[in-house]
């Protein structure tokens, strides 16, 4: 009897540890796929995976094996079975989340990032339910779910384990091996670190002390080399302007933008015949960041503290230039669209803040007919026709600046034709729905005095692709196509590409040059791609989610990045004016602007950040 149960009890031990190796090895399979190829070497990252997932299994089990042991003499240690699964079933929550995170976005995101957007249970829900509708996805949900009750039972099934002194030695002899093994040199150590490491203080979050800000304050010498220039007379063109900014819309789903996919086929034919700019980057990396970087002009540059907060907008208003001032004072109305919950990381609110005058999402009426998706969305084509029949409402003489967001290519890719998690099937849709959008604003003679920007929020949260250039820019680039009158003779169409280095905080400062007045100027930062007189910015900033502690510079003078840590934050690369004073620029305002509110737990508990 003795024997069968210790069999049944080494039986279940195994499925146990061969349920999280089973974990372990899709994950570091995810991993040297999603990022293999950009560090060289995707064995590399497989291995470091596994080494650093075992550096954090090993100890544990050997831990609850010794304790286990020990237990079979005191009732006491007996008790704390029941803490010991609790703490096994909980670690393994963490790291089966971690890995679903992974497998739905394709590199790592912080705990405080996956709170960040799929912080209500709404949100969470129709994530998970479109990772769910795919065989994969049902089957890492299911190995998840085993893998946590199975950790949950390890301390009994232990205690049933006959000769329990070998399986403390070979698990505490692995582990040791497993902390002895070197830590690699890659960059990109967000991708394989497990799930304690990665959520460890981040450098981006240390705090400046008073010594550091009195040193970067400004100085007359700074001021001096950061002071506006390259200013023009505006064009005072009286046009009606739409923002269109399509989710994960990225450069890699182009063929015409040297990309290995061909997936948007309608998009790259639009942009033969119209401008459009094949070297045009995102500022930041996730939705929040396009939407600041292209509506206030701001490059998204992570807070102090950013990773204990959900506050993704905090310290990022008002626009550059007072842009909605200005624009109020040119006559113009302005409005932001949704399909989707507006109010998701209290976006309405801050829109509110930079001046929007009207701002719809899914609670509009339009939208009660139509199927919901992720964050309460419904799919692109009935945003289009909302936004057909927004502008169709505007009868007075007043121009619009219009801003529009998409939602139905956000990961996992559930393609709204067949409701399949296909990402190249979601891009197709999403690319004919936004061709039938332009074939309808031209039967409405919308561009005889309207102008249409088609861009990216950000590259998509997905491996590199075999084909895409390794460079700086290479998890940023998105397209960028303008459709309307020819930036220089509005009787004309433009119908070339600019291949001149443009990015998302130019939108600004490009539209103030074509429908301002008056003497509009440049900082060494920005850059305008409308007008007469469009020259790139001298240098373009941009952060990436590879790793979210460097702020990368592109400079005539080479490349360069910003290494945030607090009072050891170094930039590297070769040393040039304007970088330095960009770089005391950045500590200045993430000094100003504070620590960032630390309500990662309000949010958990249902509380609005």
């Amino acid at each position: 009897m003795r024997t069968r149960s210790h069999l049944a009890a080494s039986i279940w031990l195994s499925f146990a540890l061969l349920l999280i190796l089973g974990l372990m090895a899709a994950r570091a399979f995810w991993v040297g796929a999603s990022t293999g190829a950009y560090a060289g070497c995707e064995s590399c990252l497989i291995k470091a995976a596994l080494v650093q997932d075992a550096q954090l299994w090993l100890p544990w089990w050997a831990i609850v094996l010794a304790l286990c042991m020990l237990a079979k003499s005191s009732f006491r240690l007996k008790c704390l079975r029941v803490t010991f699964g609790a703490i096994g079933a909980l670690l393994t929550l963490l790291y089966s989340a971690d890995l679903l995170v992974f497998k739905l976005l394709n590199f790592r995101l912080l705990w405080t990032e996956v709170f960040k957007f799929y912080g209500d249970a709404g949100s969470a829900f129709s994530v998970l339910r479109d990772l769910a509708a795919g065989a994969t996805g049902v089957l890492l949900l299911v190995a998840c779910v085993l893998a946590v009750c199975a950790q949950a039972l390890l301390p009994w099934l232990i205690s049933a384990l006959p000769h329990p002194r070998r399986w403390v030695a070979g698990v505490s002899l692995t582990a040791l091996l497993a902390w002895c093994w070197p830590a690699p040199g890659y960059l990109l150590h967000e991708s394989y670190q497990n799930v304690l490491k990665v959520n460890l203080p981040q450098p981006l979050d240390r705090a400046y002390s008073a010594r550091f800000a009195a040193r970067v304050a400004d100085t007359p010498t700074a001021q001096a080399v950061l002071a506006p220039g390259q200013c023009i007379q505006a064009q005072a063109q009286r046009l009606n302007v739409t923002v269109l900014v399509v989710e994960s819309l990225s450069s890699y789903h182009s063929a015409l933008l040297g990309g290995p996919w061909a997936v948007t086929p309608n998009l790259d034919r639009r942009m033969r015949k119209n401008r459009y700019f094949p070297n045009f980057i995102a500022n930041g990396f996730s939705t929040d960041g396009g939407l600041i970087s292209l509506f206030s002009g701001h490059v998204p540059i992570p807070a102090q503290g950013r990773f204990r907060s959900v506050s993704a907008y905090t310290g990022f208003a008002p626009a550059r230039a007072n842009f909605y001032a200005q624009l109020k004072n040119l006559g113009y109305q302005s409005a932001f669209l949704f399909s989707a919950d507006k109010h998701f990381l209290q976006t309405a609110e801050w829109m509110h803040t930079l001046g929007f005058e009207f701002i719809e999402g899914a609670e509009s009426a339009f939208y009660a007919d139509w199927p919901r998706g992720q964050f309460g969305a419904a799919e692109d084509r009935a945003l289009y026709q909302r936004t057909l029949s927004w502008m169709a409402e505007q009868h007075n003489a007043k121009p619009y600046f219009l801003g529009v967001l998409t939602t139905s290519t956000h990961p996992p890719f559930k393609s709204p034709a067949d409701g399949s998690l296909d990402e190249s099937k979601a891009f197709r849709y999403a690319d004919q729905a936004l061709e039938e959008f332009v074939q309808n604003l031209e039967r409405a003679r919308y561009f005889s005095n309207g102008m249409l920007i088609v861009v990216g929020d950000h590259r998509a949260m997905t491996p590199l692709k075999t084909g895409e250039p390794l460079n700086a820019q290479t998890f940023s680039r998105v397209p960028m196509l303008v459709i309307g009158p020819d930036l220089q003779n509005a009787n004309a169409t433009a119908t070339h590409a600019d291949v001149k280095p443009y990015q998302q905080s130019d939108l600004i400062p490009s539209l103030l040059s074509l429908i301002g007045r008056g003497e509009q100027c440049l900082q060494p930062d920005q850059g305008r791609f409308l007008g007469a007189f469009a020259r790139p910015a001298d240098v373009r900033v941009f952060v990436n989610g590879v790793q979210r502690e460097l702020v990368l510079f592109t400079h005539a003078g080479g490349d360069a990045r910003l290494r945030l840590a607090g009072d050891d934050s170094a930039l590297e690369g070769a040393p040039h004016p304007v970088l330095n004073a960009l770089a005391n620029k950045i500590h200045r305002d993430r000094i100003l602007r504070g620590p960032a509110q630390n309500n990662l737990a309000e949010l958990v508990l249902g509380r609005s950040p």
